[in-house]
């Protein structure tokens, strides 16, 4: 295999986690102070988070916007290895994305617009 096709295939189990991710989190919307965002995530409810703040299995906060809230998340070790081992220099952390849609009503029954979340 290429190490072209193994960066492709890492990114792709990159790709994967970010999904897995995305079952979990959502961004409902601002938070009431500037610079704050209210998420609701499925280990602690609705909440409000700001930057600096570390969501488990998603990343620190970096930045939020009306449109998305940026996550920085460390690598493993296996993925690191996982990146060695295609030939690739494993980057220091992956940066999230996660993106606020607008709610489609007969897809947001709850009132919580859908959100998607995208890897670097």
């Amino acid at each position: 295999m290429s190490s072209r096709a193994l960066q492709l295939l890492l990114l792709a189990l990159c790709a994967a986690a970010a999904g897995d991710a995305k079952a979990r989190v959502s961004y409902i919307g601002p938070g009431r102070d500037p610079g704050t965002a209210v998420i609701h995530d499925s280990e602690r409810g609705t909440r409000e988070i700001r930057p600096g703040d570390v969501l488990p299995n998603v990343g620190e906060v970096r930045e939020i916007d009306e449109r998305e809230i940026v996550f920085d998340r460390l690598l493993s070790d296996e993925e690191r290895s996982q990146w060695q081992a295609a030939g690739s220099a494993p980057p220091d952390v992956e940066r999230l994305h996660l993106y606020r849609l607008p709610a489609l009503q007969d897809e947001s029954p709850s009132g919580r617009d859908p959100a998607v979340i995208t890897a670097d």
